[in-house]
């Protein structure tokens, strides 16, 4: 068989830890010896390095993607720049491994819905949690028939989150010996969890009602509490 095209590549690669106070190595690819792209890599493992200039801070996780830096060359990465995504938990740390705080959006599934008809405990929460300062966004409607307990439940359809860094960093500190510290902290951020709030992040009055909400038993469509 005659081989008509024949495609030579080669690597390079450079430790640049001593740039990034973390264990990274940049791989460049070349193609008949004209280098196609650098790949970088991290030796802790579930965390990509990526670089964002200018970060958009109301993007969230899944939006970053958009905001990537294309590295052409060493001489592109900045120190500045760089952030590393945890596939696992699908947070974003900063260059110094420090957790950065991304918009959190959720519903009613594991988070507030009204317990009864005319639930005067979830409208106090709504508008609360409306004037709050890390709420950025909060929406109420019907409940779909399939996920609701009686005709006309009440719930957040959305609400978005965005907690300050400083807040973001002290809650992940509280939990990281949690096995499970990223779905708990996400947990508390929906208030589904709310006794774990070390922080009392809400606030008393919030946390109070979340208390009393929580102790209400849900009504079903028949009127049996459940």
């Amino acid at each position: 068989m005659k081989v008509t095209d024949v495609t030579v590549e080669t690597i390079s690669r450079v430790n640049i830890s001593h740039k990034y106070d973390a264990d990274l190595t940049a791989t460049e690819h070349f193609k008949d010896d004209v280098m196609e792209s650098i790949s970088i890599t991290c030796s802790r493992k579930g965390f990509k390095p990526i670089f964002i200039e200018n970060r958009d801070k109301s993007k969230g996780y899944d939006d970053l993607y958009e905001d990537y830096k294309t590295i052409e060359k060493l001489s592109d990465m900045a120190y500045k720049d760089l952030y590393y995504l945890n596939w696992s938990t699908g947070k974003l740390f900063d260059s110094n491994f420090q957790l950065v705080s991304l918009p959190f959006s959720f519903s009613y599934i594991g988070s507030l819905r009204e317990k009864r008809p005319g639930d005067e405990i979830y409208a106090k929460l709504i508008t609360a949690l409306s004037a709050h300062p890390y709420v950025t966004f909060i929406e109420s409607d019907v409940i779909p028939y399939y996920n609701s307990h009686f005709i006309g439940q009440m719930g957040i359809s959305k609400m978005t989150v965005l907690l300050p860094d400083h807040v973001s960093y002290k809650l992940y500190t509280s939990l990281k010996g949690d096995e499970n510290w990223s779905s708990t902290m996400n947990s508390v951020v929906m208030m589904g969890d709310y006794k774990r709030d070390e922080l009392n992040m809400y606030g008393n009055e919030i946390t109070e009602l979340l208390r009393q909400h929580s102790e209400q038993a849900e009504e079903s469509e028949s009127g049996v509490t459940i």
